[in-house]
């Protein structure tokens, strides 16, 4: 919602239960994520000219890798973004 500029907001939250891992999805209908924020995601550090803007995404991320779990960012079928968290139910 805090980065999303237009008037009408809309975010959807699925959560899927499989035999092995717990599936949450989080999209949006908003600008998306830049690509400079996931190249500093990606790579697992920053640099000088390759840095996120906030902490939010490196929390996800550094909660996600210690959980041995996988991220994956997409576009949303409304042309925003779409993070998918997966994590094992037997961690």
């Amino acid at each position: 919602i805090e980065h999303n500029e237009g008037d009408d907001l809309s975010i959807e939250l699925y959560i899927e239960k499989r035999d092995e891992f717990v599936s949450i999805t989080v999209s949006d209908d908003g600008t998306g994520i830049s690509e400079s924020e996931l190249a500093a995601i990606r790579q697992g550090e920053e640099e000088d000219l390759v840095h996120g803007s906030g902490l939010g995404l490196w929390v996800v991320s550094w909660i996600v890798q210690r959980s041995a779990g996988e991220l994956t960012f997409r576009e949303s079928e409304s042309g925003g973004a779409e993070i998918e968290i997966e994590l094992s139910r037997r961690a």
